[in-house]
């Protein structure tokens, strides 16, 4: 076994279903998962279900909902052992959507900082804004900076979104995206955030113990994605050979939403790749409800409590991230030995 790229120290979670990594894992284990009307209207008339954090008035959304979902689950995340200011690489909604800001590229961080009251190395900090696969960039782009030889001991990496505004939810109505009466080919909007801190090198004896380790990760693009040529899936079968290699995989946790052109890409990548393995296969977003970029920080926040609480179904496991674009991206971890 390769020497691991990082160790995750520690996590932070929140969405509608718990206030902490802890609550949210094992919720989503429970399926207590709950939509709610909301006071937006669908093109039928009827009231939209979303699932929202109740704590957050319905007349907050788009940046400052965003901050103040994700302040809560940083602060979880942060270590007490952390002495020097610790660079961030964020994934957030992607670029093109109603609820787009500017502020998201030039002020995001800096603000995050400060609500949060956390010493974040902003100048060394970025964000990634490519939907579900923005998880598992920010991740490549965390080990990035944690390779390089003046590179920091410590970086912090997350997701945060929230479907809950009303431009975001009209756009998803309108191209008939919504789980629903009419809609069973659809997914149901959430919202949430989740951080993990990863470490260049495993603490020392009688430090805090890690949860995981993060083994690989790896990104690419589906060429076939905005054209009339027919997805084969070509971009994440590779990325899982790479993933699996010699090794087979016992744990998949995917972003599977409802949407069935997800279905259809996945059941390819698991024939060709993991046919032999027989992996478990979780797919937590229908018990979450889909959370835009935090999607692939939350299923990596959910393994490593999985992990560490011993009810994981085995001590590694791949995560699946796939993007409306053509992103795609990849991560596995295994348990700290």
């Amino acid at each position: 076994m390769t020497a691991p790229l990082a160790w995750i120290l520690s996590t932070g979670a929140r969405s509608p279903l718990g206030l902490s990594t802890l609550q949210v894992a094992m919720c989503a284990r429970a399926r207590k998962m709950e939509p709610l009307d909301s006071r937006f209207i669908d093109k039928s008339g009827k009231n939209m279900g979303t699932c929202r954090m109740l704590a957050l008035p319905e007349t907050v959304w788009g940046y400052d909902r965003l901050l103040r979902i994700a302040s809560p689950a940083l602060c979880e995340a942060w270590s007490s052992t952390i002495e020097e200011p610790v660079p961030l690489v964020l994934a957030l909604p992607e670029a093109g959507r109603a609820d787009d800001d500017p502020r998201y590229d030039t002020r995001f961080v800096r603000d995050l900082a400060e609500r949060s009251r956390r010493a974040i190395d902003v100048t060394r900090s970025g964000v990634i804004r490519a939907g579900h696969a923005g998880g598992a960039m920010a991740v490549e782009a965390a080990v990035g900076l944690l390779s390089r030889v003046e590179g920091p001991a410590a970086v912090m990496v997350g997701g945060v979104d929230s479907y809950f505004h009303p431009g975001v939810l009209a756009a998803l109505d309108e191209g008939f995206r919504l789980h629903g009466p009419g809609t069973e080919d659809g997914f149901i909007p959430s919202e949430g955030a989740a951080f993990a801190l990863l470490v260049r090198r495993r603490p020392a004896r009688g430090g805090r113990e890690p949860l995981a380790t993060l083994r690989r990760v790896v990104t690419g693009r589906e060429a076939t994605v905005g054209t009339d040529t027919p997805c084969t899936a070509a971009a994440m079968t590779a990325l899982f050979h790479a993933l699996r290699g010699d090794e087979p995989i016992p744990w998949v946790l995917s972003d599977l939403n409802g949407e069935s052109h997800r279905l259809r890409e996945w059941r390819q990548v698991s024939t060709r790749v993991l046919v032999r393995d027989e992996p478990v296969h979780d797919e937590l977003v229908g018990e979450l409800g889909d959370l835009g970029a935090a999607t692939g920080p939350m299923l990596l926040a959910i393994a490593c409590a999985y992990l560490e609480a011993g009810c994981a179904p085995a001590r590694d496991a791949a995560i699946a991230l796939s993007s409306d674009g053509p992103e795609r991206g990849a991560l596995r971890i295994g348990g700290a030995p």
